[in-house]
């Protein structure tokens, strides 16, 4: 194939995705407009709507303890936890030191090449 019959198909390829794209845009709004109630109409006015419910106070509130609803204290020293990872992380960052150490001499970096 010459570059003309090339370039001719290229076009024509692009052509085509872009009306099937723009074919398949209308058809999803269309499709996501039918789970849509309809508009109003204008000459209502707005007499017909009904006003919003009045929110009452969860009667069950009034019964949980104070302790309960207020901000939880945070502790005041290192816990469990935050040793472990403190001590995580510090394995990690020894193993990549020892890690570069291992690479960085001359008989393990010939080691890891490839042979051909």
């Amino acid at each position: 194939m010459d570059d003309r019959t090339k370039t001719f198909y290229s076009f024509f390829v692009l052509a085509a995705a872009l009306s099937t794209a723009g074919c398949a845009y209308n058809q999803q709004s269309r499709f996501q407009m039918s789970f849509l109630p309809r508009a109003p109409h204008s000459g209502s006015g707005g007499a017909d709507t009904i006003p919003p419910p009045v929110v009452s106070v969860n009667p069950y509130l009034e019964k949980v303890p104070a302790i309960l609803l207020s901000e939880p204290l945070l502790p005041k020293r290192k816990t469990h936890g935050d040793t472990l990872v403190q001590e995580a992380d510090q394995a990690l960052q020894r193993a990549k030191k020892a890690y570069r150490r291992t690479i960085s001499t001359p008989r393990a970096r010939n080691s890891t090449r490839l042979s051909i």
